[in-house]
Parts: structure tokens; C-alpha cells; sequence
């Protein structure tokens, strides 16, 4: 090989090195910064975010610049659906062009149809105008059985997590101990995904446990109402937590998780010292469901 194929060659392969792409999930968002959380191979990276804006829980694309990575912003979506069912407590259900279901609220000027064609506006998580027919030049095509059925799998990751002792929040590990509970907040997006309707016949948390001082002794986990880190949520119901990374069923909230009676789950205040980590690494809820 002569000296400048040689270095031609090593100049491509130097350039190849600078840039790639990956995916993770967005676990929260800084509009006035300009920046995102993402979680990608289950650590939380801060990154400059361009293109469309995500939503919390949203998978989206991760450039790398370099060595630095930028968010891209969401994976692309269908951006037409069918109605599947008509508007009901403020929202409609679509059928996206993709095979994916979206639940969101609609524009109350207009009319919606089961079966009607829709734009859907995912940045702004809404559905927009109707079409009389199939739009003209369109390249998607409605899936075979649009209309209903299917069972879908999501993973919901946190969109934040503390631990509240004395009157304040301290850090946001999920650590419990006799005067200290544990909280992880999902916001709507749970609620917003799965239609009411819905039947779940799968419900997990998957808990990632740093240490435990009382290995043996179970803590107890309730739901609470808060979309947001505020004061101290209020927490109700009873389930058995016992120590160690685990997936833990949570099916006894499942349907609250669903109607939005519940927008997240907490560790009541327990004997002893145990902490799990926080939403960039615990906390995942994983929801099956078939509509």
C-alpha cells in the first residue's frame, strides 16, 4: 500500500470515529436550558437537545459528536391514525399508521368518527384535523385490523425520584429507613398511553437496589396522586417489597396506574435502612396490555 493510500485510509477511519448514533429513553426535559436527560444503556446522560421536543418516557435517537452526545430528539412516529374510539373525558384513541395506539386529547371544534382519518401532533401529544379520505400522495398505509385488538408491551421509565425525611427532600435515591419514604413520579404518561378500556394482564417495577442494611425484613410500597416532586406525597394500598434487585409485580395498581387515579409509587417509611436507585436507573415500570 503506498504511503497515501495508508494515510487516506486512516484519515477515513480517524473521521468514521467521530460521530455515531444510538437510542435511549428521555427521562426528563430542560426547555429553558436546551437541554435533555436521556437514559441510554441505563445510565442518565444530560445532553444539548435539538430537533422535535420529547416527551418523558419517550424513546428517542442520541447523536455523538465526537465524544459528546446530543439529543435528536423522538423516534419517528406515524403521523396519521384512525380513530378507534370516539372522544371520551377529553381524549381520543388512534390507531397510528405504525401499529402503535395513542390516546390523546383532540381539538373540541372539531367532530371525530370511529374509523376517520387523523392528523396526530405528537410533539404536542394531540390529534389534529381530520382528512375526508386517504390523504393524496400519502406513503402510509393503515395496518391490516386497524380498528382494534393487539396486545402491547411498554416500559415507563421515572421521571424523577427522592426521598423525603424532616420536611425536605435529600438527593434522589429511593432510600427508606424509620423516618425517611422513597418516591418515583411517571407524570400522565402512563395514564395517557394505556386506553381506559384496556385490559393488562402484565404489571412490573423493576427495582435496582444499591444496598440494604436490613436484608430479610420487607419494606411496603403505595401510590400516590403527585405528577410532580412537590411536598410530600400522600401515599394508599400496601404491597410487600421485599430486599434486593428485583422485578417486583405491582398488579394490584395496575388500573389506577392506568385511569390516572395514580401518577407514580413510594416506599412507606420502614424499619431499618435499605435505598434503591434513582429514575435514571430504578424505578422502570413495565405494563402488558391488550385493548
Amino acid at each position: 500500500m503506498s504511503i497515501g493510500k495508508g494515510v487516506a485510509k486512516g484519515a477515513a477511519s480517524l473521521r468514521a470515529g467521530f460521530s455515531s448514533t444510538s437510542e435511549g429513553q428521555c427521562v426528563s426535559v430542560d426547555l429553558a436550558s436546551g437541554y435533555a436527560v436521556v437514559n441510554v444503556g441505563g445510565g442518565a446522560q444530560n445532553m444539548p437537545l435539538v430537533g422535535l421536543v420529547p416527551w418523558p418516557g419517550d424513546r428517542v435517537q442520541v447523536g455523538y459528536l465526537g465524544q459528546s452526545p446530543v439529543c435528536l430528539g423522538p423516534k419517528p412516529r406515524a403521523p396519521i391514525g384512525t380513530v378507534l374510539l370516539v372522544p371520551a373525558d377529553g381524549v381520543v384513541t388512534v390507531l397510528g399508521d405504525d401499529g402503535v395506539t395513542y390516546v390523546y386529547p383532540y381539538d373540541a371544534t372539531r367532530a371525530y368518527s370511529t374509523g376517520q382519518r387523523v392528523r396526530l401532533d405528537h410533539e404536542g401529544r394531540a390529534v389534529g384535523s381530520t382528512y375526508g379520505g386517504e390523504p393524496v400522495v400519502g406513503e402510509f398505509t393503515p395496518p391490516g385490523g386497524a380498528g382494534g385488538g393487539g396486545t402491547q408491551s411498554k416500559t415507563f421509565y421515572p421521571t424523577d425520584s427522592g426521598n423525603y425525611r424532616n420536611g425536605s427532600y435529600s438527593g434522589q435515591a429511593a432510600e427508606v429507613s424509620d423516618g425517611r419514604s422513597a418516591f418515583y413520579w411517571y407524570g400522565a404518561q402512563i395514564r395517557d398511553t394505556i386506553p381506559d378500556g384496556a385490559a393488562i394482564s402484565a404489571a412490573s417495577i423493576r427495582l435496582t437496589q444499591e444496598w440494604d442494611q436490613v436484608p430479610g425484613t420487607a419494606s411496603r410500597m403505595g401510590t400516590h396522586g403527585q405528577g410532580s416532586r412537590g411536598g410530600e406525597p400522600s401515599l394508599s394500598g400496601a404491597l410487600s417489597v421485599p430486599g434486593g434487585t428485583r422485578d417486583l409485580s405491582i398488579m394490584a395498581f395496575a388500573d389506577a396506574l392506568k385511569t390516572g387515579s395514580a401518577l407514580g409509587v413510594g416506599l412507606y417509611k420502614t424499619f431499618g435502612w435499605r435505598r434503591y436507585g434513582p429514575a435514571s436507573s430504578s424505578g422502570q415500570i413495565i405494563i402488558t396490555w391488550t385493548n
